[in-house]
């Protein structure tokens, strides 16, 4: 993000950058552990390694959500507390 300063302590946003699933910051690792903090939170199976996660991981999110076995009446809650 580029800040140009506009007269005394104005700053004013110029360009906003917004960096999806990774392209320009690799964000897996943060991904795979939020995910896991919050399966074991709702008691659903956790992912034990990032290799584990790379391998069942898919979009749409809720497809994902599916294959884990995460029951249809906790998924509202994940997308609630954990996006």
């Amino acid at each position: 993000m580029r800040v140009a300063l506009q007269g005394r302590n104005k700053p004013q946003i110029n360009t906003l950058i917004f960096d999806v699933s990774g392209v320009l910051l690799n964000d897996l690792y943060a991904v795979w552990k939020a995910d896991s903090e919050a399966y074991k939170y709702c008691g659903v199976v956790k992912i034990n390694s990032l290799e584990s996660f790379k391998e069942s991981f898919k979009i749409p999110i809720l497809d994902y959500h599916r294959s884990m076995c995460v029951p249809e009446n906790i998924i509202p809650e994940l997308e609630i507390k954990y996006r």
